[in-house]
């Protein structure tokens, strides 16, 4: 059983003698790629659309040695923040230089999905301006 806030685990789980050790760990790389691609597999799901175009994330392998487990949704989410409002600008500008209907512009342009590279931006931002000091997940067994 594990779990990222022990607090959030209800008081009789917590109970001495349940458990015969409390381990503090920090995820490794592999655990942090598989995460991302559950989140991504979930963000998906719930929008019912392709949202990602990113085939392989050992590219982040290197960047995420002090990644804490918490901050996996929220560069999933600032990921697609940055893409969203990427295309508002795209959208504001072909409106502002109006010739043709702006659907027209939605019609013919493909939205591009996130990348390694929006990503990778995400992963960036969070680590140098978002994520919490303390980088441990907590789990028990």
């Amino acid at each position: 059983f594990t779990s990222n806030n022990w607090y959030s685990v209800d008081a009789s789980m917590r109970r001495a003698g349940r458990f015969l050790k409390v381990e503090y760990n920090k995820l490794t790389p592999r655990d942090i790629i598989e995460a991302f691609e559950v989140h991504f597999s979930l963000f998906e799901k719930r929008t019912n659309r392709t949202l990602f175009s990113i085939n392989n994330l050992d590219f982040l392998k290197d960047n995420i040695r002090s990644l804490p487990g918490a901050g996996i949704n929220a560069i999933v989410t600032l990921a697609l923040q940055n893409k969203a409002e990427e295309h508002l600008k795209f959208l504001q500008n072909k409106f502002n230089s109006l010739e043709d209907p702006l659907l027209s512009y939605l019609e013919e342009e493909d939205i591009s999905l996130v990348d390694e590279k929006d990503l990778l931006k995400a992963v960036t931002t969070y680590l140098l301006e978002l994520a919490p000091d303390k980088g441990k997940g907590i789990g028990f067994a």
